[in-house]
């Protein structure tokens, strides 16, 4: 069986080594039901993954190890260089220190150079060179003593690394970038305006506009089949905080009393939950994205249900079968959804 398998793979077009996302989670599951029926036996079935690569062969594995290692020794370097500075802060010089940070910006850009921006090693050393920025720049602080804010620094980093992380082609470094405006944004709010940023729901709704302009922006791109924004990480990580970002002010709401912008965004929570099941149910078909939707729905209306019905110690356990029943109803329907993907 796997040998005919074989004779019969498909040839793949050399402009692309990426499979089609849709025809891949439809070939799994006609090989999952071919397995269940018992027309392939387990031995095929994983050949047939393998091809298909659902399964990841030896150079895959090879791959994945080469770039985690890569990855995983790049930030032990720049965390060892900062600590470096950390610890012998008291008894560098001045223009040491200068010659130093920046002279390890230099030779990362010069590595990448070398390599170029297609090689991953040239895509970790610019990721490594962006990173030196933040520190350099608060070195330079340091030493003479700009009095600069905080968000001052974050602003400057993101501004100064903003022209390697265009011409990057990397996913991985517009996420640091996209780390460092939120921090920014963040920090502003807080000490340029102090505690009513939070409390009247402005920062909030800051955060939302970068971070879903962003998520849009990456999902495009995703539908676009942009090559190196393809891994499904990043915007994973960026909805999940959206979410944050989201829930925390609709609680705030339904257990207090919200002013300002804080009120309306519960509408626009709303109005995101819906999008979410929208989207990645007809046009970009991922489980995670209406997973991580279902779970912040039912932490809302689990809230919701307990300020409305929850009076005291004996009543929670009317709260308790909501949570079941909403979480057995979600599980129901994400399960039906896979399998509708799959037929």
């Amino acid at each position: 069986m796997s040998n005919s398998i074989e004779d019969n793979k498909p040839q793949q077009p050399e402009e692309s080594n990426q499979p089609d996302k849709d025809s891949l989670l439809a070939n799994t599951g006609i090989l999952i039901q071919l397995a269940r029926e018992k027309v392939l036996c387990p031995a095929a079935l994983e050949e047939s993954l393998r091809i298909t690569q659902v399964i990841p062969d030896r150079k895959g594995w090879q791959n994945f190890i080469s770039r985690t290692m890569l990855l995983l020794g790049t930030a032990l370097l720049l965390c060892g260089i900062i600590f470096f500075f950390a610890y012998n802060w008291a008894n560098l010089h001045k223009f040491a220190k200068l010659a130093i940070v920046q002279s390890t910006i230099l030779v990362f850009v010069v590595i990448t150079m070398a390599k170029g921006l297609d090689h991953i090693v040239g895509k970790c050393s610019l990721l490594a060179a962006c990173v030196m920025i933040g520190p350099a720049l608060g070195v330079y602080g340091t030493i003479y003593q700009t009095g600069a804010d905080a968000y001052e620094l974050f602003l400057g980093w993101s501004l100064l690394m903003f022209g390697w992380v265009a011409i990057s082609n990397f996913g991985g470094l517009w996420f640091i970038w996209l780390v460092l405006v939120n921090v920014f944004v963040t920090l502003y709010g807080e000490q340029v305006y102090g505690y009513r940023i939070f409390s009247n729901g402005a920062l909030y709704l800051a955060l939302f506009a970068v971070n879903f302009i962003a998520m849009a922006l990456w999902e495009y791109c995703y539908v676009k089949k942009v090559t190196w924004l393809q891994n499904r990480f990043f915007s994973r990580s960026i909805a999940i905080f959206l979410h944050y970002v989201l829930v925390q002010p609709t609680l705030i709401i339904i257990f207090g009393r919200g002013q300002g912008v804080l009120q309306i965004i519960p509408v626009i929570y709303a109005l995101y939950v819906a999008a979410i099941f929208v989207v990645y149910q007809r046009q970009i078909r991922d489980l995670f994205m209406l997973t991580i939707n279902c779970l912040s729905l039912i932490v809302v209306l689990s809230c919701v249900f307990g300020k409305n019905f929850v009076n005291n110690s004996e009543s929670f356990i009317l709260l308790s079968l909501f949570i079941m029943a909403i979480t057995a109803m979600a599980g129901y329907w994400l399960n039906k959804v896979g399998k509708s993907w799959n037929n």
